[in-house]
């Protein structure tokens, strides 16, 4: 994977933005055990880190599962386990270790298989439950003329589930 060319396809945000973004309201609101894991992530990866969900993600993530009254989430696909530990942080007592259908799934794992793992997820999250999809735009690519990006397509075809895109870095 060329870093250096995905960064120069992300047209999503600038830094300066995302600096700020952080400063003011993911950083001062971070758990001490994720900030832990963050800088473990940079000092074991160096630049590789930058793989890893960012906190303002994962605060947004958090917020949501709290909206939902999330008890049961399931992720497929991780890097140093970020998102995985906001979840956990974020269920109540009584969420943790609850059998049954789940009600948020997050995914991150080899963008390939995206729809195999969609097809398998609409059988394991219940009914009004919410599955995430991370780096659904490619970076940006997506809006490029030899792109054939075909998940996105697929689910906004489908009449059974609501679909919304959003961008957070991609």
């Amino acid at each position: 994977m060329d870093l250096e060319k995905i960064k120069e396809k992300t047209i999503l945000c600038s830094k300066a933005l995302e600096e700020y973004i952080l400063d003011t309201s993911a950083y001062p609101n971070e758990h001490e055990q994720l900030k832990e894991l963050r800088d473990a992530t940079v000092q074991k990866y160096k630049h590789l880190s930058i793989l890893n969900t960012k906190a303002d993600e994962a605060q947004f993530l958090s917020m949501l599962l709290k909206l939902m009254n999330a008890k049961n989430t399931i992720e497929i696909g991780t890097f140093t386990g970020y998102l995985l530990l906001t979840a956990a942080l974020t269920l109540p007592v009584d969420g943790k270790h609850k059998e049954g259908r789940f009600d948020f799934a997050y995914v991150d794992a080899d963008k390939e298989n995206y729809i195999n793992y969609h097809e398998l997820l609409l059988k394991l999250v219940k009914v009004g439950g919410v599955i995430a999809y991370d780096n659904t735009l490619w970076f940006g690519s997506v809006c490029l003329p030899d792109d054939d990006e075909i998940f996105n397509n697929d689910l906004v075809m489908n009449i059974l589930i609501s679909m919304v895109v959003m961008h957070y870095r991609s």
